[in-house]
């Protein structure tokens, strides 16, 4: 199950003439924690993730609902995510946040969640994809939740967005268990794989958020 954002890094800028005192790099955050929830670890993404999770993202289940495709390589994969361990758009503008799910007690990997934090705007655009083998098994919910325990806590977000195609009843019902609620639909939002995207964006603000666990990073 996977929910449509950007899939990886988020579209390329050009840098602007002047940073902005509100970039990444002169915010003190701890980007590079890993997130422990009861049966997750969720730990950054590292170009050697790329060997832990290229099997189960090659499973093709995950991609009826979104552009994206299984990657085409395990050097392609490397790459993604060697440029996605920097955790920063390249004007600094935006936070990359990415963290593969690690099961707890053991060496298998889940899948991924993910999160674009504009840090002018305090808010954040999320997604997650869970492998198919591990699907109904609570481990996209626990994970999304921790993710926004962490957002919530350390960043001064106004609120979460999380972009979804209508088709997919599972995302949807995932993020109105975590308190997300229906704030736009677009219709023709896109089109791809033979048929015609409509999407649903949900929203979670601040003051509206409960967590659902304390996570220990």
């Amino acid at each position: 199950m996977s929910n449509r954002t950007y899939k990886g890094s988020p579209p390329q800028r050009n840098p602007p003439l002047a940073r902005s005192n509100n970039s990444f790099q002169d915010k003190s955050r701890p980007q590079h924690a890993v997130l422990l929830t009861r049966h997750l670890e969720l730990e950054p993404i590292l170009e050697s993730h790329a060997d832990k999770l290229f099997e189960g993202l090659r499973q093709c289940e995950a991609y009826v609902y979104i552009p994206d495709d299984p990657p085409s390589s395990l050097g392609t994969l490397k790459e993604r995510y060697q440029k996605l361990s920097r955790r920063v758009s390249p004007d600094g503008l935006e936070a990359w946040l990415n963290w593969a799910i690690r099961i707890k007690n053991g060496t298998t990997y889940g899948g991924y969640v993910q999160a674009t934090v504009k840090l002018a705007d305090n808010n954040a655009l999320i997604a997650y994809h869970v492998i198919p083998s591990y699907w109904h098994q609570g481990i996209g919910k626990e994970a999304v939740a921790g993710m926004l325990l962490f957002l919530f806590k350390e960043y001064e977000i106004t609120h979460i967005e999380a972009h979804i195609d209508t088709r997919n009843i599972a995302s949807i019902a995932l993020m109105r268990s975590l308190g997300f609620t229906l704030f736009r639909h677009i219709d023709h939002a896109d089109s791809f794989k033979g048929h015609v995207s409509h999407e649903d964006h949900y929203l979670l603000r601040r003051q509206d958020w409960r967590p659902h666990f304390t996570i220990r990073d």
